[in-house]
């Protein structure tokens, strides 16, 4: 039913959505005293001080964990020359948009489908990750998740030809994600090594699976103990034991954690769909559900502030995309188009 409304409306939508959110709680009719949002921009701000009176802290701020990401913002700080709080006011229009296109990027590689992946970058626009965006302005979270869905698709573009230098690129892309934001790339870590096994073993025979998991399993051996060198107390999540708080630290995480952000109940309620009917063979679906199920598990001992990360680090418009679409086959021309003119809708007003 995509086609019906324009995949290109969805699409603009989604970029539309990048540059508005950021800006309108500062409009003077809105927030004519101009208050700061989020209880971290000042802090974050003194970042940005630190490293543009001496570019050598960027191995020491933030613990050491994050150079990559530090550097980033020493080089636009330094092309830009904007005060340290509007550069982290204004960052996000920018993350933003890059974080639309890497997620169009996965999902058109992986699934290979372009009202698909248009879906996916608006859902995802809409959604949570752009309203922790301007809350919390977790900027190297969402650098890190722009690098690992571009470093997603690049694997999925090389799955399907079997083409081993963009294997190579998307895995050293990647490794990249370490050291922009360490809890995104442990949690997509070891969702991508059982995976490349499990390829391994279904393609014994195949050079090109070999040669990908030989330099996987190379390239961590090199770069973590860089980053265990660099870095002091940075992956350190506090673990809970399973017990009886289970719900009740899960219906914190969702309502509370983040300011209620992962509260909008219509993606969660699509993905669960999805998720609850019979895989595929493709690749994609293999990895999702396993992304899902490794991440259940972590998400069992973790306590709300950790639950909250993994969450936000789910590819949650691709699900709710997926959920979509699979509902929309159940559903006559009409009633299809009405119901995504209510998920346009609602998305955009929560």
């Amino acid at each position: 039913h995509l086609p019906l409304i324009g995949s290109r409306f969805f699409f603009v939508s989604a970029l539309l959505l990048s540059l508005f959110i950021p800006i309108y709680p500062y409009f003077s009719t809105i927030n004519p005293a101009k208050e700061v949002l989020s209880p971290d921009l000042m802090l974050r701000a003194r970042v940005v001080d630190t490293i543009r009176s001496d570019w050598t802290s960027i191995f020491r701020e933030m613990s050491g964990s994050r150079p990559a990401y530090l550097m980033v913002v020493f080089i636009l700080q330094s092309i830009f020359h904007i005060k340290s709080v509007s550069f982290i006011m204004y960052s996000p229009i920018l993350l933003f948009m890059l974080l639309v296109f890497s997620m169009y990027y996965f999902v058109r590689q992986s699934y290979g489908k372009n009202d698909l992946a248009v879906l996916s970058s608006f859902l995802l626009s809409s959604g949570a990750n752009f309203l922790l965006g301007i809350y919390l302005y977790p900027l190297s979270n969402l650098l890190g998740l722009c690098l690992v869905f571009f470093s997603l698709g690049l694997l999925f573009s090389s799955l399907k030809r079997e083409a081993v230098w963009t294997g190579y690129f998307s895995i050293a892309l990647f490794f990249m994600v370490l050291f922009v934001h360490p809890w995104t790339f442990f949690q997509y870590c070891i969702v991508i090594i059982p995976f490349l096994f499990i390829k391994l073993k279904e393609n014994s025979y195949s050079d090109y699976y070999r040669f990908l998991v030989k330099f996987l399993v190379s390239g961590l051996v090199l770069i973590l103990p860089v980053f265990f060198l660099l870095s002091t107390n940075s992956i350190r999540p506090y673990l809970n034991l399973v017990t009886l708080s289970l719900f009740i630290d899960t219906f914190r995480a969702v309502n509370f954690v983040y300011a209620g952000a992962l509260s909008n109940i219509v993606p969660w309620l699509l993905s669960a769909y999805y998720l609850s009917g019979q895989s595929d063979e493709r690749d994609v679906s293999k990895f999702l559900r396993l992304l899902v199920f490794l991440t259940s598990i972590l998400f069992l001992f973790l306590n709300p502030f950790d639950k909250s990360r993994a969450l936000i680090n789910l590819p949650l418009g691709y699900f709710a995309a997926l959920g979509l679409s699979k509902l929309n086959l159940k559903l006559d021309s009409k009633n299809g188009l009405i119901f995504a003119l209510f998920l346009l809708f609602q998305s955009i007003v929560f």
